[in-house]
């Protein structure tokens, strides 16, 4: 004698049994892809995050460099204008002393040719 495998009847109770399980699945699915699309978009934002802290840093490092280079500009301008008023004073003191001394020598001079005039 065989023995023939009898068919399943679908029964109410297996229906839901298995509508069941398939909408457990599809949650479970649904909350993977949603896990999946959280996860990505927290890797995201750490890496935004991350670039943002530095383009901070090397904004502040531009920002630095910049203001270190206005104060060393600044700096020789102070210089050169220092050294550009110094020269000034010598050349002006210069000045001073060659039209004194020219003025002690035509004074000389003047003096001498009184004297000449005098003893003739």
């Amino acid at each position: 004698m065989t023995s023939y495998k009898r068919p399943s009847l679908m029964t109410a109770h297996k229906v839901e049994r298995i509508t069941a399980i398939r909408r457990a699945e599809e949650q479970r699915v649904s909350e993977l892809s949603r896990y999946g699309h959280e996860s990505r978009w927290l890797s995201n934002c750490a890496e935004k995050e991350s670039t943002v802290d530095q383009v901070r840093e090397a904004n502040l490092k531009a920002r630095q460099a910049a203001e270190k280079q206005q104060r060393r500009l600044l700096m020789e301008k102070q210089e050169t204008r220092q050294r550009e008023l110094a020269s000034r004073e010598l050349e002006r003191r210069m000045v001073v002393e060659i039209h004194k001394q020219k003025t002690e020598q035509e004074s000389r001079e003047r003096e001498m040719q009184r004297l000449c005039e005098t003893s003739e």
